[in-house]
């Protein structure tokens, strides 16, 4: 699926603490959500080489 995020090159979304769990569900629920990391949800991302 062609999506918007996938046009910009965007391979993660990390929602941090600052964002609002209203914001957080919206993107959850969107066909993006694989590409979504909720730090409230799943703890700190750790980016490796």
């Amino acid at each position: 699926m062609n999506t918007e995020l996938d046009r910009l090159g965007v391979k993660k979304l990390i929602l941090d603490g600052s964002n609002s769990r209203s914001y957080l569900n919206r993107w959850q629920q969107s066909s993006d959500s694989i590409l979504v990391h909720a730090v409230i949800d799943k703890g700190a991302f750790v980016l490796n080489e």
